[in-house]
């Protein structure tokens, strides 16, 4: 889906390198799996969080708002300093992993939700044994690291084609569109 991962995949992979949209996307999956091993093995964390789902709700919305606000107002790298944005990139293979993957996936927590509501619909519609929804499971890790690896590589592909106003522009939609997701956590929260 077009959220938040996806803009800041395509907008890593346009200002430092593929590299860095195929660090968020392992972050992803790494915290997709956690949610996933949480949905197959844990009915009482699914009520704690549903019971503490207003204050992630809140942390999230603050965090994107955050991470939208410094992609609106940071200063955009120049395309031609490819020495510099590999310097850039190395010293910041973590916050790709981390604060762009883990944290993005973590921060909303209807991902939550989405896999423990895809575990029951495997339970109780098709009759999944635990075997079966580890396959099935497997197989949709799979799928969602190779498509926004995909999306990552092919993002740097087209960057000889991006002029630092274009890339400048790319960060402030990506920037524009976190801020949004945050307004909408926010409005989640206050108007149930």
């Amino acid at each position: 889906m077009l959220g938040t991962v996806f803009f800041s995949i395509v907008q890593n992979s346009l200002s430092y390198n593929y590299k860095a949209g195929i660090l968020i996307s392992l972050g992803v999956v790494i915290s997709d799996i956690f949610f996933i091993a949480l949905a197959l093995g844990s009915s009482s964390f699914a009520k704690i969080m549903e019971s503490e789902s207003t204050y992630i709700s809140l942390l999230g919305a603050f965090l994107l708002l955050g991470f939208g606000l410094f992609q609106v107002f940071k200063k955009t790298p120049q395309l031609s300093l490819q020495l510099n944005s590999q310097k850039t990139f190395s010293s910041s293979k973590v916050l790709f992993f981390m604060g762009n993957g883990i944290l993005l996936n973590v921060i909303n927590p209807v991902n939550f939700f989405i896999w423990l509501g895809i575990s029951t619909s495997l339970s109780l519609t098709f009759g999944y044994s635990m075997t079966h929804k580890v396959v099935f499971f497997a197989g949709a890790i799979a799928a969602i690291f190779t498509t926004e690896s995909l999306i990552a590589v092919f993002a740097f592909r087209i960057k000889k084609y991006i002029s630092t106003q274009n890339l400048k522009r790319v960060n402030q939609i990506a920037g524009t569109i976190f801020i949004a997701f945050g307004l909408y956590m926010f409005g989640k929260v206050f108007f149930k």
